[in-house]
């Protein structure tokens, strides 16, 4: 068993993906992270089960996007209707063919959605009265399942080396939204009511958890499942508590309607980060977690000649537990090496971790390499960096306005690469860089005699003509 709760609704995206906009973002590279339409016009099939085209192209769409980052394939389709309307696309969500259809019931409808805002028209409807979602295999796949990749292990609301999330529809009802009691719901369904007054539950919205020992399956007594909400760096602002019985159940009522992070932790056990959760007022969420005992990883940290670095910040990234998924940390454990070379992280969970380590004028070597915890003579490696400078230039001669690019020219993943907004006068720098070849690009464009070669502890100029 693991952390388990419903995904996000496509009204709306999860905390973990807006911060990993945030980082393109900064980082400026986030062209075409998440694609938007709006209004009913035909979207071909995607690799969709048999039956979701129909429901996809309904004339009561109104908008739709399709994610995550990275990757792409989650197709998510936002509708506004009457009772009426809304029982035609049940019945043909029923007709998909797949394993499993999922149906969502939230109170306090309807929902609202940033994707339907129009900048030209503030008084555009951003009315949403139910949503279908749908995933491209491959994609998820892709994204999610292979085997060598780590990259989704941190998001504890994702899919990671789990199965292809089924189709599903989140019906917004109840408020000023549709009645629940006018529609029928289709055989062949598996409906989840997120209500907490569905489950008998007064007094506005509840958490209702199961905790256990990771290792022994044995229910975890005295475990808490804290509900917070971020309040700047490691600082929170805890909205509700509630504390589990001897059978490691716990039932959490009167929780403020919201935005937050859940968090399960325990005496004897790392804390986790369960889930991000918005509630309604009227809003249930279950969840089963597993919780793993403390573990620590130690080794040291050396250059290419084997010498030891002072100094130099190791953190340990895409921690995975024992069971082989994905065990979200609810702080970044990040420690600096001694002036042997030696580092120790404590407080992680039976499993693995990818290490990262970053200092000045050195990076990392073997970033995509998994270590053991426990492990007591881990051996990172880093290399000496060098520079990239010098200017770029219109072909008129003017100074250029926009990025610069510098990256390997083949096999990206698990190197060195980066991108900057030259200064006004058109000149850039890159520090830090690992040595090896470099194609530069402005604005996405590679221009010719643009390949470089960068050595530790030189700088290469080398200055761009735009065309």
């Amino acid at each position: 068993m693991n952390a388990q709760s419903s995904a996000a609704s496509c009204t709306s995206l999860s905390h973990f993906t807006l911060a990993l906009i945030l980082m393109m973002l900064l980082a400026g590279q986030a062209p075409a992270l998440i694609i938007v339409g709006k209004g009913n016009d035909p979207v071909p099939d995607n690799n969709w089960p048999a039956g979701s085209l129909e429901l996809a192209n309904l004339k009561t769409r109104v908008g739709w996007w399709e994610g995550p980052p990275f990757g792409g394939g989650q197709h998510c389709f936002l509708y506004r209707g009457d009772a009426k309307a809304l029982q035609e696309a049940l019945d043909l969500f029923a007709k998909i063919r797949a394993p499993r259809l999922d149906v969502f019931v939230h109170d306090g409808g309807p929902s609202e959605s940033g994707f339907l805002k129009d900048e030209k028209d503030p008084k555009a409807s951003t009315r949403v009265d139910w949503s279908f979602t749908v995933w491209n295999p491959a994609s998820w796949n892709q994204l999610y399942n292979k085997p060598s990749s780590r990259f989704s292990a941190d998001d504890p609301n994702g899919g990671f080396h789990k199965g292809v999330e089924p189709p599903r529809m989140d019906l917004f009802v109840g408020g000023n939204g549709i009645d629940l009691a006018s529609i029928k719901m289709p055989a062949g369904v598996t409906v989840t009511d997120e209500r907490a007054s569905a489950a008998g539950i007064a007094g506005g919205s509840a958490v209702i958890a199961d905790l256990y020992d990771m290792e022994t399956s044995k229910p975890v007594a005295g475990a808490q499942i804290v509900v917070r909400k971020s309040k700047g760096q490691n600082a929170y602002e805890t909205a509700a508590t509630g504390t589990a019985d001897e059978k490691g159940h716990l039932l959490l009522k009167s929780v403020p309607a919201g935005s937050y992070e859940i968090v399960a932790s325990a005496d004897g056990y790392v804390p986790r980060m369960v889930g991000y959760a918005e509630f309604r007022g009227n809003t249930l969420k279950r969840y089963t977690v597993e919780l793993a005992a403390p573990a620590r990883i130690e080794g040291t940290v050396a250059d290419t000649r084997g010498k030891p670095i002072a100094g130099v910040n190791v953190r340990a990234d895409t921690v995975m537990a024992s069971n082989g998924r994905g065990y979200p940390m609810t702080e970044r454990k990040l420690v600096t090496t001694d002036e042997n070379g030696r580092f120790v992280i404590e407080g992680l969970p039976r499993g693995s971790v990818q290490l990262f380590t970053y200092g000045k004028t050195y990076a990392p070597l073997d970033v995509l390499a998994a270590h053991a915890v426990p492990s007591h003579d881990v051996a990172l490696r880093m290399t000496a960096t060098g520079k990239i400078k010098g200017k770029v230039y219109t072909k008129e001669a003017t100074a250029f306005s926009g990025s610069v690019s510098a990256n390997p020219p083949k096999d990206p993943i698990g190197k060195w690469g980066g991108g900057m907004r030259v200064a006004p006068d058109g000149s850039y720098q890159f520090d830090d860089v690992p040595p090896g070849e470099y194609v530069l690009t402005t604005d996405g464009r590679q221009m010719p005699g643009t390949l470089i070669t960068v050595k530790a502890g030189e700088t290469t100029e080398k200055d761009l003509v735009d065309r």
